[in-house]
């Protein structure tokens, strides 16, 4: 069962396959732990977090999305990205693109 809660996604019982692939909605590294809580008759309940941030979020014309687990993980993603695409050094990163940057995290 897949329950939908706004910004978040909350997984209850068996691991679900979807897609032609049989992809399952649970990362991969946690699948294996699932079921062995499962093949001792525990019930599952996991919330997964990823954060999103838009690359046109923060100013720059850019359709570039950087996802990741942590707030602290987008920010660092997003000054490599900075870099490597726009040529924008880290130490060049004004402190109001730094505010966009943290300012603009989304959950998803």
């Amino acid at each position: 069962m897949v329950a939908s809660y706004p910004e978040k996604r909350i997984f209850v019982g068996n691991l679900i396959k979807i897609g032609n692939n049989n992809n399952t909605i649970i990362p991969e590294n946690l699948q294996t732990k699932i079921t062995n809580l499962e093949s001792e008759r525990k019930t599952i309940v996991a919330v997964f977090i990823e954060y999103k941030l838009a690359c046109h979020d923060i100013g720059l014309d850019c359709g570039y999305i950087i996802e990741d687990k942590t707030e602290e993980d987008i920010v660092k993603s997003a000054e490599q990205h900075i870099w490597a695409i726009h040529a924008i050094k880290p130490e060049e990163i004004t402190s109001e693109m730094k505010a966009r940057i943290t300012q603009n995290i989304r959950n998803s």
